[in-house]
């Protein structure tokens, strides 16, 4: 999960989803009005990320069980 968190990709994602929300204001941070093209990319954002996120556990969990098969053989 570690590995998941360190990678630029998944930095960058995230650094475009908050710029999506939040606009730096006078005041602090003020979540933007939602239009539909903002709702929209925030969808496409956040699902790119789910995306990743299931794409590394699959690649993970096939690691793992190529290591537990080795050790089985051993």
């Amino acid at each position: 999960m570690l590995k998941i968190i360190k990678s630029p990709i998944f930095q960058i994602v995230i650094v475009m989803i908050a710029m999506e929300l939040f606009d730096p204001g006078k005041a602090g941070y003020k979540i933007k009005e939602f239009s539909l093209v903002k709702a929209s990319g925030f969808l496409i954002l956040s699902l790119t990320l789910l995306s990743m996120l299931i794409l590394q556990l699959l690649n993970f969990h096939k690691i793992s069980s190529q290591k537990q098969l080795q050790i089985r053989d051993i």
